[in-house]
C-alpha cells in the first residue's frame, strides 16, 4: 500500500469503520442500561462499567453513555448519528438540552451547524453553558479552575475572603482562601476525620465503653430494639475508620469499588434476622451495591 490512492482509501474505510463501532457501542449500551447489565455484574453505574469492564476512556465513556441514555429518551438522535448527519461531537453537546418536546429544533441545529455555531446557539439558551466547569494543571504542582459564581456565591466569596484576611491580619490570595475553605469543610464533614477524632478522644480519656467496642448492652434485644436503636456514632466510627469513606464491595475484577459518595452502612447480618449495630457486622457499601446485597438475600435494607 505506497500510492496515495491506496493510503486514502484504506484511511476512509477504517473512519467508517470508526463511526460504524460508535453507533454500535451507542445501541450496546443502551441494552446495557436496559438491562441493568453492569448493575447484574456488580458495577455502580455504567460509567464504571464502561472505563472498568469495556476499557474505554474517561472522556469517550462518558460521551457514550449520555448519548445512550438521551437516545432512548429521544430515539432520533441515535438514528441520525447512525446516518452520519450528526456527529459524536455535536450530539454530545446538545445531550443536556435535547428533550422529545424540543428534539426537532436540537436535532436541526446539531445537523446543520458547525460545532462553533453549535456552542453559540447553546450558549443562547443557557448562559451557563458558555463556561465549562474544568480543572487543567497549569504548572508542577499547581493546577486552575475554573468555575461559575451566581451572585449569591461571590457575595459569599468574597464575605468568607473578608474573614479570612481579618483573622490573618493579612492579605489573603483566592487560593489560600480555597484552601481553608476546603480543608475548614472536610475537616467537619469527613467521616474518616470524625472517626479519628472520636478515636483520639477515647484514648485520651482511657478508657472502653461497649459502644466504642461495637458490643451489645447485657439484655439488650436482638432484632426487635435494634430495629428502632440507631447505630451508636462510636460504632460508625469505627466503621469510617475501617473502611475508610469508600465502598467496600468488591468488583467483577476483584478490584475494590472506587465509589466514595451515596454511601450507606450495610448490616452483613440483617436486623430482622438478629444482626447487631456492631462493626463487625457493619459494612460501607454505595447505594447500588447495598441494593444488591439485599436482593440476595431477600431483605429490605435497613436505612439508619
Amino acid at each position: 500500500m505506497d500510492s496515495v490512492t491506496e493510503i486514502h482509501g484504506e484511511a476512509v474505510r477504517l473512519a467508517k469503520l470508526f463511526s460504524q463501532t460508535n453507533v454500535a457501542l451507542i445501541e450496546i449500551l443502551q441494552k446495557v442500561i436496559q438491562k441493568n447489565v453492569f448493575v447484574e455484574l456488580g458495577y455502580s453505574s455504567l460509567f464504571n462499567y464502561c472505563t472498568d469492564a469495556l476499557k474505554l476512556s474517561h472522556d469517550t465513556a462518558y460521551s457514550l453513555w449520555k448519548i445512550a441514555a438521551k437516545g432512548l429518551e429521544v430515539p432520533e438522535l441515535k438514528e441520525r448519528i447512525a446516518r452520519g448527519t450528526i456527529s459524536i461531537s455535536n450530539a454530545r453537546k446538545i445531550v443536556p438540552h435535547i428533550t422529545r418536546e424540543n428534539s426537532e429544533v436540537w436535532l436541526e441545529k446539531a445537523q446543520t451547524l458547525s460545532q462553533r455555531e453549535l456552542e453559540k446557539e447553546i450558549v443562547k439558551e443557557n448562559p451557563a453553558a458558555k463556561v465549562r466547569e474544568t480543572i487543567k494543571p497549569v504548572a508542577e504542582g499547581l493546577s486552575s479552575i475554573q468555575i461559575l459564581l451566581n451572585e449569591k456565591a461571590e457575595k459569599l466569596w468574597r464575605h468568607a475572603k473578608e474573614l479570612q484576611m481579618q483573622e490573618a491580619q493579612s492579605a489573603v490570595s483566592n487560593l489560600e482562601l480555597q484552601i481553608a475553605l476546603l480543608e475548614n469543610f472536610i475537616e467537619s464533614k469527613d467521616p474518616v476525620r470524625k472517626a479519628q477524632r472520636a478515636a483520639a478522644r477515647a484514648q485520651k480519656r482511657q478508657r472502653k465503653s461497649p459502644d466504642v467496642l461495637g458490643v451489645r448492652p447485657k439484655g439488650a434485644s436482638l432484632a426487635g430494639r435494634q430495629l428502632r436503636e440507631p447505630i451508636p456514632a462510636a460504632v460508625r466510627h469505627a466503621v469510617n475508620l475501617r473502611d475508610q469513606r469508600q465502598c467496600a464491595a468488591l468488583l467483577p475484577n476483584v478490584q475494590r469499588c472506587t465509589n466514595r459518595s451515596f454511601l450507606e452502612v450495610h448490616h452483613c447480618e440483617p436486623v430482622s434476622r438478629g444482626g447487631t449495630n456492631t462493626a463487625d457486622n457493619l459494612q460501607t457499601l454505595c447505594s447500588v451495591h447495598h441494593k444488591q446485597q439485599h436482593l440476595k438475600v431477600g431483605v429490605r435494607p435497613n436505612l439508619v
